[in-house]
């Protein structure tokens, strides 16, 4: 017990005194004194739990809860240590790859705990993405998808989808009726989460590309070619997944690919018609009417089969 107290002072200590100073300084990333302790805070709770894992048929059973704890405790300083030794996108490539970490620990160790820390890493990690990563990059030398910003959204995308996949191969195990709906969400959710990342970034890519001095458009133009853009690009996308979902006969993917169409529909009668120039008023409205019109016509010539999977 003398050792628990003592790992719960180094906590206090390291959180409170060394991450605050580690923060306001510059240094070599992973190769300074503030890398000794927290490697020192990751490696020997891990160690800990290990060692107690072992003569766990010693323990009291009220002791036997400081196993997850020490886990758990060596997998939060692992976050934390990401934000302290890097900036930028890199913090947010480290957390993708500790939170699918996290996930595929949780399972192998059934540890719970491992897999919600997992899940509220991922969770802060789509935050950052969104509000902060996304603004960051220079218009003067921006070039479309070779930038950091695709690479880190890449990254998130890339976990969320690997996130899902665990998620669903382990939706068989039995449990209790929470984990049951837990299992019945998890993948969903990730599945949507992943498709809104590739969205927003796509659109973060047209917005940039437009405005970037790589193309150098008028502003006028520039604000035309992405609003055109952005209304083509949802389209497409939600076409893509209506025609996945039929495909592979997955409901709510063909209501989320339904559901996103419904949004180039409202913005061109709402926004393009008014704002946009003539020429690409016209090309919007082409270009949308053509792809309803051939969904109308494969719906009349598979009109039997398309109902059957669309409300199945």
């Amino acid at each position: 017990w003398a050792g628990y107290a003592m790992f719960v002072v180094s906590a206090i200590w390291l959180l409170a005194l060394d991450t605050p100073g580690a923060f306001s300084r510059e240094f070599t990333p992973f190769l300074n004194e503030y890398m000794i302790s927290y490697a020192a805070a990751i490696a020997l709770p891990a160690l800990a739990g290990w060692l107690l894992h072992l003569r766990r048929d010693e323990l009291e059973p009220r002791e036997e809860a400081a196993i997850p704890i020490f886990a758990l405790r060596s997998a939060v300083f692992a976050a934390v240590v990401v934000p302290v030794q890097l900036t930028g996108i890199w913090i947010t490539l480290g957390w993708a790859v500790e939170s699918v970490a996290l996930l595929v620990l949780s399972r192998r160790l059934r540890m719970w705990e491992l897999r919600w820390l997992g899940f509220g890493l991922m969770s802060a990690m789509l935050v950052k993405l969104l509000a902060v990563d996304t603004y960051i990059f220079d218009l003067e030398s921006f070039l479309p998808v070779l930038n950091w910003r695709f690479l880190a959204f890449a990254a998130v995308i890339a976990a969320l989808y690997s996130a899902g996949l665990l998620e669903r191969r382990r939706g068989g195990e039995a449990g209790s009726p929470y984990e049951e709906l837990e299992n019945r969400l998890s993948f969903p959710v990730l599945l949507g989460l992943a498709n809104l990342a590739t969205l927003w970034l796509l659109s973060a890519e047209i917005i940039a590309s437009a405005n970037s001095a790589l193309f150098d458009l008028p502003d006028r133009v520039a604000d035309n070619v992405a609003s055109l853009g952005l209304s083509l690009l949802w389209a497409m996308y939600a076409a893509t997944l209506i025609v996945l979902g039929v495909a592979r006969r997955w409901r709510w993917v063909r209501v989320a690919g339904l559901g996103l169409l419904a949004a180039p529909v409202i913005k061109l009668f709402a926004f393009d018609s008014l704002q946009l120039e003539q020429e690409y008023r016209v090309i919007a409205f082409l270009v949308l009417g053509l792809m309803l019109v051939a969904g109308g016509l494969l719906y009349q010539r598979y009109s039997r089969v398309v109902r059957g999977f669309l409300f199945e």
